[in-house]
């Protein structure tokens, strides 16, 4: 008598050969994924990561070049900026991978118009809305992450009393 105890794959995509059919079970039915389900299904198992995506918008023409000196100056490389992205895996085929887009753009809110952070200050101690409403600086930073956060950082230690 031979006893095999095989255990569930929970963790990843199991793709089947030949046509790389990815299928889904639900009750008692198996439904074939499409494509956004197989990657929806990829970021929740860990087998793909968002920042890991390549963007076939985003190119080198995009990438802000004082954000990639700083950058290149952080390595203590004098590599060309071009040579840096490519070998840390932000710069694949000549596109930018979402991390890249996110650290090195000029404008990472052109490909993903929810990258940007916004400040608010309100008078008081509570959010008010309507007629009430207590908002006194509102100002919102969208570029590169790097300037970004200098950007909010300097505004938000301004807001701040000193005792």
């Amino acid at each position: 008598m031979l006893v095999l105890d095989i255990s569930p794959s929970t963790d990843s995509v199991i793709r089947r050969k030949g046509d790389d059919a990815v299928f889904l079970r639900q009750g008692d039915k198996s439904l074939r994924l499409g494509d956004r389900e197989i990657r929806a299904l990829e970021y929740d198992k860990n087998q793909r990561l968002f920042e890991d995506g390549v963007s076939r918008q985003a190119t080198i023409q995009d990438v802000d070049q004082e954000v990639v000196n700083r950058y290149r100056q952080a390595l203590g490389t004098d590599a060309s900026g071009e040579q840096v992205l490519k070998s840390r895996g932000f710069l694949i085929g000549g596109y930018l991978t979402n991390a890249g887009i996110l650290l090195f753009s000029e404008n990472p809110s052109r490909f993903m118009p929810q990258a940007r952070v916004r400040v608010l200050r309100y008078e008081g101690t509570e959010m008010a809305t309507g007629q009430r409403l207590n908002v006194v600086k509102d100002v919102t930073f969208d570029g590169p992450i790097p300037k970004t956060v200098d950007g909010a950082s300097a505004l938000i230690g301004s807001m701040l009393r000193e005792f």
